[in-house]
């Protein structure tokens, strides 16, 4: 419509407020319900990016359970340097991330980007689909909320509130 009233230079023609306000509580109503998709597939993503572990305790035995903690207990005991030292190497670290950061005396910012780091590096693939799915999710978002205040803004123009429910729209007579 505003395309056609630019060429002819007349001014578009608006339905009426009631058929507006209606046509607008529908459009609300399906922003809702995709907004509620979006939410579930996003839940989806991070579960299954939560799911995502970095040691396979499958085919562990007690000894290498007990080894990992006693290593855990020596990076406990040594100062900073030292630890960030011993970090370099693969057994510390794997012995290290495998548990909670105070279990082995490494900060809490550090063992999350360590942790981050290894995980990409192993699972590069589940990483990278779960992370492109909640990315995509919050994209839709940001569209649909967009989308949300453009209609919100067309039931105040005609002449409603946003939380008002629409009356609806007459029936023309045949």
């Amino acid at each position: 419509m505003v395309r056609i009233a630019k060429v002819t230079g007349k001014q578009p023609v608006l339905a009426e407020p009631a058929v507006r306000q209606s046509v607008a509580r529908n459009q609300q109503r399906e922003l809702a319900q995709i907004q509620h998709r979006i939410n579930a597939v996003a839940e989806q993503a991070a579960a299954a990016r939560a799911k995502l572990k970095l040691i396979d305790h499958k085919n562990d035995t007690l000894i290498a359970a007990m080894g990992r903690q006693e290593l855990r207990a020596m990076l406990r005991t040594m100062k900073p340097e030292e630890r960030t030292a011993a970090m370099r190497k693969v057994t510390f670290r794997m012995a290290a991330l495998e548990a909670e950061p105070e279990l082995s005396g490494v900060p809490e910012l550090l063992h999350s980007r360590l942790y981050e780091e290894e995980l990409a590096a192993k699972l590069s693939a589940e990483v990278e689909g779960a992370d492109e799915a909640l990315n995509a999710a919050e994209i839709v978002r940001e569209t649909l909320n967009t989308t949300r205040l453009a209609v919100e803004a067309e039931l105040i123009a005609s002449g409603t509130t946003v939380s008002e429910l629409a009356e609806p729209a007459p029936t023309k007579e045949w």
